[in-house]
């Protein structure tokens, strides 16, 4: 039985977690079934290289909604007969290439229902007169922009005649100048979203007051450097709109406490600051931020742990830290974070006797996620699992190891299996 028999259902099941779109030249049937179905489609990106005829893929009869120009490709006005062919384009991505401003912009003119607009260190070549002045762009659809290492003038060509961007991802070098992401973002205000903000060594308060008048910020990750300390220090001003921050990069413990005192309601707190976190006031953090619900630490040091006391926190996470965490501190932490309902443990610190403890002192404890040295990991602790002793208030556990090559798990007997079989609201994973 050949791979073109199976039914046509099997086909797009299978097609479905390929990571490059199949060769359908090899199969008039692939080309039917891909062409035909909009999963697909959606799926797979349309790429265009340096190599591609253009006036080829026209041809064909495929409703293509991505689209990816990538590897040093220069990109001129024949590709506009691509986005001509295919209007349900929703998602386009340039990638280290080299654009002609005019062409870039009737692109984006040329793709009325794009949502996605991606653009990794791609550069203009001027073609247009006082192209700095920014140009319209009638792309009312646009909801994401992902730019990162490239051109500044990009922004300023995208200039929206409605506010519609929703989701930003913005990386940049550190030499970028901070005046062209002001003035976007002043633009539009009704951004929800901004991830990997990293520009730093600001020698003004603009960007600390936009982050304050963005009503509309709920998502906000950024390089703790980005933001000014004195900004928030000498003008006492805040931000009560975003719920979730995540800071990373290294600064100082102290300016770290003022940082997240400048965001009232937040819900859920990323670190991952390169610090040594003994100075952070928590007992601060718990009076301002008594709404936070989500804390992740990673790749931080110090003994915070003991300091944590958040009275509405319900997920926990920690990765990556230097810590020494006896049975003792894991008691007392679940007495003092009793609603927390998600514990995930991703480092080798928990011996069995904290395993053990963690599952009995957490009364309100649905999902443990930990990391474990198989080494270690003995029959005894699946006994324990499969007995009556664990509390049947943990309805999932994953378990897995750094190492996936070096060694294997235990193996489940047949008593483990049954017990499994017959508890079916509670699932063990084993990685």
């Amino acid at each position: 039985m050949n791979l073109t028999d199976l039914p046509n259902e099997i086909l797009i099941k299978i097609f479905e977690y390929c990571k490059v779109l199949p060769l359908t030249h090899v199969s008039q049937k692939f080309n039917l079934i891909i062409s035909n179905s909009s999963i697909l489609m959606q799926k797979f990106y349309l790429v265009i290289t340096e190599k591609t005829r253009c006036d080829e893929i026209t041809k064909s009869e495929r409703k293509h909604q991505k689209v990816l120009f990538k590897y040093n490709y220069k990109i001129d006005n024949s590709v506009l007969q691509v986005f001509n062919k295919y209007s349900e384009i929703k998602h386009v991505e340039f990638m280290r290439c080299i654009l002609l401003e005019s062409t870039f912009i009737e692109i984006l003119k040329a793709s009325p229902n794009i949502k996605q607009l991606a653009v990794f260190s791609t550069y203009l070549k001027s073609d247009l007169i006082a192209s700095d002045s920014g140009t319209v762009i009638d792309s009312y659809q646009l909801r994401e922009l992902n730019f990162r290492n490239s051109d500044q003038k990009i922004l300023y060509l995208i200039k929206c005649s409605m506010s519609t961007i929703l989701k930003m991802n913005i990386s940049l070098p550190h030499q970028y100048p901070v005046s062209t992401i002001v003035d976007f973002l002043k633009r539009h205000d009704k951004i929800e979203e901004i991830e990997n903000l990293t520009v730093s060594e600001i020698e003004n308060t603009i960007m600390t007051q936009i982050l304050c008048e963005m009503k509309n910020l709920k998502k906000l990750s950024l390089e703790a450097e980005s933001i000014k300390i004195e900004s928030i220090r000498n003008l006492n001003i805040e931000n009560t709109s975003i719920h979730h921050l995540n800071l990373y990069g290294r600064t100082d413990p102290m300016d770290l406490n003022l940082i997240m005192s400048f965001f009232k309601n937040l819900k859920f707190l990323e670190l991952e600051v390169n610090s040594n976190l003994d100075s952070i006031n928590f007992v601060h953090l718990q009076r301002i931020g008594k709404r936070i619900e989500q804390l992740k630490i990673k790749n931080c040091s110090g003994e915070f742990f003991n300091h944590i006391t958040l009275p509405n926190l319900k997920c926990f996470e920690i990765a990556d830290v230097t810590l020494n965490i006896m049975i003792e501190d894991w008691i007392n932490f679940a007495r003092r974070n009793q609603r927390l309902e998600v514990l995930k443990i991703k480092d080798e610190t928990v011996s069995n006797e904290n395993f053990i403890t963690i599952c009995q002192e957490f009364m309100n404890l649905k999902e443990l996620e930990l990391f474990y040295d198989p080494q270690r990991l003995t029959t005894d602790i699946l006994n324990y699992i499969c007995s009556d002793l664990f509390p049947r208030n943990i309805k999932t556990l994953k378990i897995c190891k750094r190492n996936r090559q070096q060694y294997s798990f235990f193996t489940l007997t047949n008593d483990h299996k049954n017990f499994l079989k017959n508890n079916v609201s509670f699932h063990l994973i084993l990685r």
